[in-house]
């Protein structure tokens, strides 16, 4: 059995369909919050839960949680767009994959089929690569920056991203001081850009 964690019906039911092509993949359940999610998987015990960040509202936290809660069934992470900040938190918080909604039909459940299969859906590790400059401009962070880094690229101010993250103001401003340096980033509005830069070939540590 598997669940799609999905807050849109005509997104959850294109994913559920594609679930259902998915070999081995029975009639899905479905959740549009992760509140619902996590209720879902106490009851169901879903083999392959599919998860859309928009939907998690990008709490990396929480999702490191429905991971725990899916255990021993696996959490793959939904994505608009390929954005290697959230791939990097995606992976920290224990999903088995990230995917992106521009994937055709056939290469969404390939990917799909891959992690079931025990392969790795992210994309390729950049540190690998002998050209440095082909590595993003966040390797590095910590799990907590990425997550400050991932609220800039929203847009949020810092009262929003310490309410997002239960943090002080104080301390989200040395988060955003330190991201900023880290990455070379001019400004907020640079960094968000950093963040939310789509690789077809990169991908994060």
């Amino acid at each position: 059995m598997s669940l799609v964690v999905e807050e849109k019906p005509i997104c959850r039911s294109a994913l559920g369909q594609i679930l259902l092509e998915c070999r081995g993949q029975g009639q899905p359940r479905f959740a549009s919050s992760m509140e619902e999610a996590i209720d879902e998987i106490s009851i169901a015990k879903p083999s392959v839960t599919l998860v859309d960040l928009f939907t998690a509202n990008y709490d990396f936290q929480k999702l490191k949680q429905l991971v725990v809660h899916a255990k021993p069934g696996m959490v793959i992470v939904v994505d608009d767009r390929v954005t290697p900040a959230f791939a990097s938190l995606a992976k920290w918080a224990g999903a088995a994959g990230y995917l992106t909604k521009d994937l055709d039909v056939e290469a969404f459940k390939h990917a799909i089929t891959t992690a079931i299969d025990g392969g790795v859906n992210f994309p390729a590790d950049p540190s690998k690569s002998s050209n440095a400059q082909t590595q993003p401009a966040t390797r590095g962070l910590s799990a907590r920056q990425l997550e400050v880094l991932g609220q800039l690229a929203l847009g949020k101010s810092n009262q929003e991203i310490a309410e997002a993250l239960e943090i002080t103001t104080g301390t989200v401003k040395t988060h955003v001081h330190t991201v900023l340096t880290l990455i070379g980033a001019r400004n907020r509005t640079h960094a968000a850009l950093i963040a939310g830069r789509s690789h077809a070939s990169s991908i994060v540590r």
